[in-house]
């Protein structure tokens, strides 16, 4: 079919979505998965042979903060590096922070069972 391509998901070479923030950063909850895959936290890559769970570099984690793990306390880990002019606002946590989308949800519209069926599948905690 022309103009037609098919994106593999798989293998050397190939085309991949990643986590800006790696998994391993964040717990199993469902705040913190909801935190993980939001679209802010993926960028297309092309895939190499080993992911990397360094953390990117200070400019990219501040537009990122509404995502940062939970486990972060809403600071700036400090392993990584920011200049001193943000290190106050980097490492502290914010007097009102971010709204999480997770919060935004109304449950009343979903059955109870399948919101339990759900975690259990995913096993994601509270």
């Amino acid at each position: 079919m022309r103009g037609c391509c098919t994106l593999s998901w798989q293998g050397s070479g190939k085309w991949s979505i990643d986590h800006i923030i790696a998994k391993v950063h964040f717990s199993n909850s469902l705040r913190d998965q909801m935190r993980l895959h939001h679209a802010g936290n993926l960028a297309p890559s092309f895939v190499n042979s080993s992911k990397s769970t360094t953390l990117p570099g200070y400019e990219q984690l501040q537009k990122l903060r509404a995502h940062w793990p939970l486990s972060w306390g809403d600071r700036l880990p400090s392993q990584v590096h920011c200049p001193a002019h943000l290190e106050q606002d980097l490492r502290s946590p914010r007097e009102s922070p971010a709204v999480d989308f997770i919060d935004l949800i109304d449950y009343s519209v979903w059955e109870e069972a399948w919101v339990d069926s759900l975690r259990e599948a995913f096993e994601l905690s509270e």
